[in-house]
């Protein structure tokens, strides 16, 4: 009996402890711009516990970030559609966290860019009301506000930065 209570009670509480060292260093090479460490860590997580939004979540945002400073066109697209993939698995495990729908939003709204007029001015629509849930979740995230206008505001852009549709 002795044994099963330390499998099922103490082992993952072993396990979190664990996790949150990882987060804590992980989140250490994220915040300093050291996304290549960050990465080799996070996929070694990624590998044991492949359904940890936790993980797959800052899996996003290295990529995304990877994809912001990366100089060949080829790899900027690679790192944003690798955001999106893992940011859209977090999103399957809890589509309500509103750091998962942030990140989702950013990541969808990278990977519209390469997509046609049409496209982009379909997705324009479901940025728009997915930053609005975010804006409600997370009033205080002044990030959340530039996303929403870079897909919702009217007035005229620099069309060779905006990501939003010429023509909407």
């Amino acid at each position: 009996m002795n044994l099963l209570i330390k499998f099922f009670f103490i082992t993952p509480i072993f396990y979190s402890v664990t996790f949150a060292q990882d987060f804590s260093k992980i989140d250490k090479h994220l915040s300093d711009l050291n996304f290549n460490k960050t990465l080799i860590l996070l996929e070694e997580l990624n590998n044991l516990y492949p359904n940890n939004k936790d993980i797959l979540l800052r899996l996003s945002i290295t990529h995304h970030y990877l994809s912001e400073k990366a100089i060949q066109q080829k790899e900027d697209k690679e790192n944003a559609q690798k955001a999106l993939i893992y940011i859209d698995h977090a999103l399957s495990l809890n589509s309500e966290d509103p750091n998962v729908l942030k990140w989702y939003v950013i990541a969808l709204g990278k990977n519209v860019e390469e997509e046609s007029i049409r496209k982009q001015i379909e997705q324009s629509k479901n940025i728009e009301q997915l930053s609005l849930k975010v804006i409600e979740l997370l009033p205080d995230d002044e990030f959340c506000y530039n996303i929403c206008l870079l897909y919702t505001s009217p007035s005229p852009r620099d069309l060779s930065t905006s990501r939003m549709p010429s023509s909407a």
